[in-house]
């Protein structure tokens, strides 16, 4: 079987990236890739093509080209709607979408200018926003959908559409942190710079441990992103933050943290968070996040702290009560070890995805 995966920017790095990888390689198939833009390339593909413009007809002729069986079309609700105007006779066609997230209500604190251009506030979130359900499940047809939001399954299963979400699958913890016997908490974070992620916010919790007399050092993992520069600037001169720059292993920082802090201002798409919070998990680290569906799909209360504010006091508070309640740690320690991953175990996204292949 050859598999064509479409994407427009393809990072091996990113959430989704890292997905269609996983697929590569453990599907058993041939696999292309067709992007429009190419930050770092997976090896797992037995070619490469990169198009300055994805359109319909740039589809369908790589398809032909390379005589694939299967198109995947990889992204949020806009590109499966893409996917399902290729029409070629013979080729199955599966999209992925990894979230829908709505524009949100606030801007959480931050400026206009800092929240355009990033995903809560992008022109395809604030669209989508707006385009109904039934007109989205009617354009997609019979197109079978995968999707590890589960927000995404609910609007679109209801509406008759073929929905495949990645199911529950008990995992246990590859790895287990371990608090050693050290006068410091460390605190850490990971993702694409932008502050609707929240890095000022969890360099202020930093701040305020440190402030109150406990001893805190912070860990940010930032891939690069629309606010690399001020979340740099806020971080120079700070003794008790490291900030790592581009790709990091978070295997090893995680297992050395005490709380994985994740302070998202609004939703976002599903992929990169759940990926977060899933090495977090299989470290056996408490989480401590923001009520928001693309969170709420990797989390909950056995194992993390989900909260209704992003205010640097909020988390200052979920910090503390979990690292100085050693019972209250070790609950949502043995929560995170046991935690039903919904999303990106290998046997899941391979698994279900090849139920919509074969649907």
């Amino acid at each position: 079987m050859r598999v064509l995966h479409v994407i427009h920017e393809y990072d091996y790095a990113e959430g989704m990236g890292r997905t269609i990888d996983t697929l590569a390689r453990e599907n058993g198939a041939e696999n292309i890739l067709l992007c429009a833009r190419l930050k770092k390339g997976s090896s797992e593909m037995s070619q490469t093509i990169v198009k300055k413009r994805l359109s319909t007809r740039a589809v369908r002729d790589v398809a032909i080209t390379t005589k694939a069986d299967v198109i995947h079309f990889h992204g949020g609700v806009f590109s499966a709607i893409f996917g399902s105007l290729v029409k070629i006779n013979g080729v199955k066609k599966v999209s992925t979408i990894y979230g829908w997230p709505r524009a949100p209500k606030t801007l959480a604190g931050l400026t206009f200018k800092q929240a355009w251009g990033t995903p809560p506030l992008n022109k395809r979130v604030l669209i989508g926003s707006f385009v109904p359900v039934r007109l989205v499940a009617f354009v997609l047809g019979k197109t079978p959908i995968v999707t590890p939001d589960h927000s995404v399954f609910s609007r679109l299963s209801s509406r008759g559409t073929r929905v495949f979400n990645y199911e529950t699958a008990t995992m246990p913890a590859e790895r287990t942190a371990v608090r050693n016997d050290r006068d410091e908490i460390v605190l850490a974070v990971a993702g694409r710079a932008e502050l609707t992620r929240g890095a000022d916010v969890f360099m202020g919790v930093v701040a305020s441990l440190n402030a109150r007399g406990v001893k805190t050092r912070g860990v940010i993992a930032a891939l690069p992103g629309p606010h690399s520069n001020q979340i740099a600037q806020l971080a120079e001169g700070r003794d008790d933050i490291r900030l790592i720059q581009g790709v990091a292993d978070l295997t090893e920082i995680f297992s050395e943290s005490d709380v994985v802090v994740m302070p998202f201002r609004a939703d976002y798409t599903t992929s990169p968070p759940v990926l977060v919070a899933e090495e977090a998990l299989a470290c056996g680290v408490p989480v401590v996040t923001s009520d928001v569906t693309c969170m709420k799909t990797a989390v909950d209360t056995s194992c993390a702290a989900v909260l209704g504010s992003y205010s640097v006091k909020a988390y200052v508070e979920a910090v503390l009560s979990i690292v100085s309640n050693e019972e209250l740690y070790k609950q949502l320690k043995d929560g995170a070890k046991t935690r039903p991953e919904r999303a990106w175990a290998k046997s899941n996204v391979v698994e279900i995805t090849q139920r919509a292949y074969d649907s």
